[in-house]
């Protein structure tokens, strides 16, 4: 029995290690956007960030606005999410657990 129950914590273990950095690297969100350096875009084109962004601007109006304006944007790991997936794996994991052990028990009772 003892052997069964340091079998049963490994493969616990693993399932968890292998379950969070699998959802590590599944549960991510990234995003972009535009910063606008409004100083520099009134300096060179004579016009507003809002005015810039909004559809009715022309970009040939200003070929140097683009110095103005960069691309930010980043990717980050949604930790709530990595724990919502490995706890429900896990949950799992035990649910087959507690159904293997009940079943081993129920073949020794029966056997006797």
């Amino acid at each position: 029995m003892k052997r069964i129950i340091l079998i049963w914590i490994i493969l616990a273990v693993l399932v968890f290690a292998l379950t969070f950095s699998r959802a590590k690297s599944d549960a991510v969100y990234c995003w972009d956007g535009l910063e606008v350096d409004e100083p520099l875009l009134q300096e060179l084109c004579g016009i507003s960030e809002e005015q810039y962004l909004s559809g009715d601007y022309d970009p040939d109006a200003c070929p140097d606005a683009y110095q103005a304006v960069r691309m930010i944007g980043g990717c980050e790991t949604d930790w709530s999410m990595v724990s919502n997936i490995t706890a429900m794996v896990m949950t799992g994991f035990l649910m087959i657990s507690a159904l293997f052990f009940f079943a081993r028990w129920l073949v020794k009772r029966w056997s006797q």
